[in-house]
């Protein structure tokens, strides 16, 4: 298998070199062996690289270069070819400037591919991603070698964006040239299995997952969030998806402080006894382990600790997100700082070994204040565990490779949670809004009150014809104004209950309402 699939890279190399040029092959930097049971193949990939499978297909992706990879029987070449064809009718381009060129070589046919679309048939997300961001992707070149053999049909297809780099072309290669495939005997068979919209009931996405495992997979809400939680069990092997929220919020004044902190869990919230207030990615990954502690009774312990690079389009989407919330900090009157959690972990306990990969955001915020200061602390990640016994660690991770690999989500059923969720973001900002603005007029018409009764004056307003006028008085002085119907006269100093109130009463004066702080009129 190693040799065909260097065949295949000197091919692309040669064929394309008018594009990608030549040179010696770059090492691939941070790499690891992946092995997945379920779907037969293995594969050294960079650390910003995954792997996908679905049927006979096998495809490897940064998130903008691809990398796929078709086998099938001698007698399917015609349908390998018809599915090709059909996934290059999507990736055409409304300009129109789609080109290809065949090419024989000695190891097969070459198909080359200029002036093509994004290749959305094997990342449908990028679309919801690229919606979300506002951006439009590249066109792409594509280089497609078909291998006949003895035995059946390999098509290897490379496809990356027209101003890639001749290093990163060179890098794709590398990759290939690492592929094998698993013995049968090694295979771990699977079911497919529907993660489901909770909300709807209807389907999400699909998981491929071991044959007689248990198994559960469902969105979870955590606040205006929807997000996956996986979980699939068999024996001592463990994968799962878990959600976590932390909000807190700790309260410093000049008699002392206090603090609150609400956990949520994949939808499940707890108010803690004590505050978390989470600062840094190592606090967020004390409070994992806390977690496992609590979940296992056992004390887990770090052995490996990396954090990993973020994609173009994580860097992307978490920069818009983190531009909306100094927005909102903003209006609120807030300082607000917000930092990229993404740390991959190996823990034991034991004869067990977890390995997670978390995944999110964490923001800071805090108010300054004369009275009392406030710091808040929100922090919002996924944590992608495997668990299995150090005896069994090389089989179980082929299995949880297999298991990520398979995950395909819907667009359309993505696209339609997604517009739940900005239908409820916008009631809840148009809430918020309104108790901000409410916030400040309380606080407006306060300041009012507290000058009114420090310089001896208030607001009186006539009830008959709606003139505010503003009075001295002092401010513990309970008595009221009067007005005289004919000449306007004002009357201070009038007491509740006394002769005079009733004289004034019978000959048609009006007692004027007071207010330190004014009037809705004023407001507005």
């Amino acid at each position: 298998m190693k040799a065909v699939l260097s065949s295949i890279a000197s091919a692309v190399l040669v064929t394309a070199s008018w594009w990608v040029g030549w040179g010696l092959s770059p090492t691939l930097a941070e790499s690891r062996k992946l092995a997945d049971l379920l779907h037969g193949f293995a594969v050294q990939l960079p650390s910003t690289w995954t792997c996908k499978a679905d049927g006979r297909v096998i495809w490897f992706t940064d998130g903008a270069r691809f990398i796929v990879i078709r086998a099938a029987a001698q007698g399917q070449l015609h349908e390998v070819m018809r599915n090709w064809f059909w996934e290059h009718q999507a990736l055409k381009t409304a300009t129109g400037r789609e080109e290809f060129t065949f090419r024989k070589h000695a190891c097969g046919l070459i198909v080359l591919g200029d002036g093509l679309g994004f290749p959305y048939g094997l990342d449908p997300m990028a679309a919801v991603n690229f919606g979300q961001t506002g951006t439009n992707p590249d066109e792409y070149r594509e280089v497609t070698v078909c291998l006949p053999g003895q035995n059946g049909v390999l098509l290897v297809t490379f496809l990356a964006p027209q101003k890639t780099a001749r290093r990163d072309w060179l890098e794709m290669v590398d990759i290939v040239r690492t592929v094998e495939f698993v013995p049968p005997e090694k295979l771990v068979a699977w079911s497919v299995q529907t993660i489901l919209d909770s909300e709807t009931g209807g389907p999400l996405g699909t998981i491929h997952i071991p044959r007689g495992a248990e198994y559960r997979g469902q969105t979870v809400i955590l606040g205006t969030q929807r997000q996956p939680a996986i979980f699939v069990r068999q024996g001592e092997f463990l994968f799962r998806r878990d959600n976590i929220l932390v909000q807190s919020t700790v309260l410093q004044t000049q008699f002392g402080g206090s603090g609150t902190t609400i956990l949520n869990i994949n939808g499940a919230s707890s108010l803690q006894p004590q505050p978390i207030f989470l600062t840094s990615v190592d606090d967020v990954e004390k409070l994992v382990l806390a977690i496992w502690q609590s979940e296992t009774g056992q004390s887990w312990s770090v052995t490996k600790r990396r954090d990993i690079p973020a994609s173009l389009m994580e860097r992307a989407m978490f920069q818009q997100g983190a531009q909306m919330l100094n927005q909102a900090a903003t209006v609120y009157g807030r300082s607000a700082t917000t930092s990229m959690i993404k740390r991959e972990l190996r823990a034991e306990a034991g004869t067990l070994v977890r390995e997670a990969v978390l995944t999110g955001s964490l923001l800071l915020a805090q108010q300054a204040d004369f009275i009392s200061a406030s710091q808040d602390c929100t922090a919002s990640f996924s944590v992608m565990m495997s668990q299995f016994n150090r005896e069994n660690e090389e089989h179980d991770r082929g299995v949880v490779v297999g298991i990520m690999a398979s995950v395909r989500f819907s667009p359309h059923a993505v696209l339609a949670l997604l517009q739940r969720i900005s239908v409820e973001n916008a009631a809840l900002n148009r809430m918020v809004l309104e108790m901000v603005q409410e916030q400040e007029e309380f606080n407006s018409r306060m300041a009012t009150a507290w000058t009114n009764a420090l310089s001896d004056q208030t607001y009186a307003r006539d009830p008959a014809t709606g003139e505010i006028m503003r009075l001295y008085k002092h401010a513990w002085d309970e008595s009221d104004f009067w007005r005289d119907p004919v000449w306007n006269t004002v009357l201070d100093g009038v007491e509740p209950g006394s002769k005079l109130e009733d004289v004034l009463r019978s000959e048609g004066w009006r007692r004027l309402d007071q207010s330190l702080e004014g009037f809705p009129e004023q407001w507005k």
